[in-house]
């Protein structure tokens, strides 16, 4: 809940207070998304309505302060948003100023390129991990879930070092772990809940050139440990 409050605060809402759109696509449950409406009617949103997987969806989102994306299948979640034309709606949202987060499938699409493991590859294979389509919130991110409990620390690092020739300034991957936010506000994020978020940065690392589908080599990756209440710059702020 605490979570929750913190995202209402960040939308800076005036009048009424924040009206939150929750976009249940990446679960095929029938109570999808049922939860999460209870969850930020309960924190104190103004309003709370459940986005359907239709033409109704875009007006709801363009009248959102905040947009909650719901865990189930990152695949799935972006396959609808492509279909639905509404990724570009979401973006636009985001550069005006609305929140946009997200829990387990909610949190994998929000940066660079997104990853996931359906199937789960051959850890440090080169192109095991393909960068998939993603909303591109947090440039220069990859972000990751469920990360600790299921160890997922070899899919991640698999994924950076297939990103190594996307561009000169590196990459930085972002592990979260059950029960624990990231938040992030202009290159910055925050950590709450009740786990630990890692960070594996590669924009000092060596990366050789490798052959597809044989294992990959690498020197001077960082990583980092971050317990709740800390924080930890990610890229430089945006603006002038």
């Amino acid at each position: 809940m605490a979570v929750a409050q913190r995202g209402l605060r960040e939308t800076r809402t005036a009048g009424a207070g924040p009206r939150v759109a929750v976009v249940p696509f990446a679960s095929a449950r029938e109570d999808r998304g049922l939860s999460s409406v209870e969850m930020w009617r309960t924190a104190g949103a103004a309003s709370a309505v459940l986005v359907p997987e239709d033409e109704r969806a875009r007006a709801l989102i363009e009248g959102a302060d905040l947009i909650w994306l719901g865990g189930g299948s990152q695949l799935r979640l972006m396959e609808s948003l492509e279909r639905l034309d509404l990724v570009e709606l979401i973006r636009a949202r985001h550069r005006a100023g609305a929140v946009v987060g997200g829990t387990s499938a909610g949190a994998a699409v929000l940066g660079s390129v997104m990853i996931s493991g359906a199937p789960e590859p051959e850890a440090y294979a080169s192109g095991a991990m393909p960068a998939l389509a993603s909303l591109q919130l947090v440039p220069g991110v990859i972000v990751d879930q469920h990360f600790r409990e299921r160890k997922r620390e070899g899919r991640l690092i698999s994924a950076l070092l297939d990103r190594q020739a996307d561009g000169p300034d590196g990459w930085v991957g972002v592990g979260i772990s059950e029960a624990t936010a990231a938040i992030f506000v202009d290159g910055t994020f925050e950590v709450m809940g009740e786990g630990v978020v890692l960070v594996f940065d590669t924009r000092q690392a060596t990366i050789p050139a490798a052959v597809p589908g044989t294992l990959r080599s690498a020197s001077g990756i960082t990583l980092s440990v971050h317990a709740p209440g800390e924080r930890r710059r990610v890229r430089a702020p945006s603006g002038p």
